[in-house]
């Protein structure tokens, strides 16, 4: 494990200094200033798991679903998931002040359903929403990577990936990764439009916490295949964030998130598809960030 994280993180930072022109825009501040540090603030409280309404997806086009934390919390991660089997993509998925925004494309041909996901909590002494440097994506099937990493003393809670320009992408891998115990988030992206499109890794980060990064049981796509896996928190932790996506070494045509969410009280779930010109099999594998 750490051997793959080492390689991982290393072709991520590699990735974000590749050359290229300025992407078209870039997403809206998210950093949040640090939380009091007052008993209040510190008081560690369990997280709350929000949900949005189902949204309407229509046929080629794209839809967003927003799942807003309660008062007096923050959103510590989040995600989506959708009943259609492959057609409906992950694209978006990213923080903003105390709500998680995901948006999806619906590939398919009839109208689809997409519900958000946000983990809230508090408790927390320091508290960031972290972008990391812009990448450039080349057109017509172009992939890339980026990677951000937490401030110092601070722990990971969940990540996202941001997306400049058209939505005509397939999300490889959204996850967190590090082998010093999960302080880096980790993308690839696969660009299906005829323009370029900028990416950029966010990373939700907090202090005065403990937490430990779970691999879940992985999975092996045939050409087109479809299916989930899943990472479950040991007993005595709590689920604060989660992610997954295609393995490091598979990339060519690679996989495309469809679904990445809290799936149970201690789970996080992602569904994949294989993409149907691999010439091969493909792995897939979940986290989940436990917290203590």
């Amino acid at each position: 494990m750490a051997l793959l994280a080492e390689v991982m993180a290393l072709t991520a930072v590699l990735g974000l200094y590749l050359p290229g022109p300025t992407p078209p825009d870039e997403p809206p501040s998210t950093k949040i200033e640090p939380w009091s540090s007052s008993a209040e603030a510190k008081s560690a409280n369990a997280p709350v798991f929000v949900q949005s309404s189902p949204v309407r997806v229509p046929a080629g086009g794209s839809a967003e679903a927003v799942a807003t934390c309660p008062a007096g919390t923050l959103v510590f991660g989040g995600g989506e998931s959708n009943p259609v089997s492959g057609s409906v993509v992950l694209t978006r998925s990213v923080p903003w002040r105390d709500t998680w925004e995901t948006t999806v494309r619906n590939n398919g041909t009839s109208d689809a359903y997409v519900t958000g996901y946000a983990v809230c909590g508090s408790g927390l002494t320091a508290y960031q929403q972290v972008r990391g440097s812009a990448v450039s994506v080349t057109p017509n099937g172009g992939q890339d990577i980026a990677s951000v990493t937490c401030p110092a003393g601070m722990r990971i809670l969940g990540g996202g990936q941001w997306i400049s320009g058209p939505l005509n992408v397939s999300i490889d891998a959204s996850l967190p990764l590090s082998d010093s115990g999960g302080d880096d988030w980790f993308i690839r992206v696969r660009n299906h439009n005829a323009e370029i499109i900028g990416i950029q890794p966010i990373a939700i980060c907090g202090s005065d916490l403990t937490t430990q990064l779970v691999r879940g049981a992985g999975a092996v796509l045939a050409p087109g295949e479809y299916k989930p896996v899943t990472a479950t928190c040991p007993a005595g932790t709590t689920l604060l964030g989660g992610g997954g996506g295609g393995v490091w070494y598979e990339v060519h045509q690679g996989v495309t998130i469809t679904d990445s969410y809290r799936s149970a009280q201690d789970s996080w779930t992602i569904y994949a598809r294989s993409h149907p010109s691999n010439t091969g099999r493909r792995s897939i594998i979940s986290y989940a960030i436990c917290g203590t």
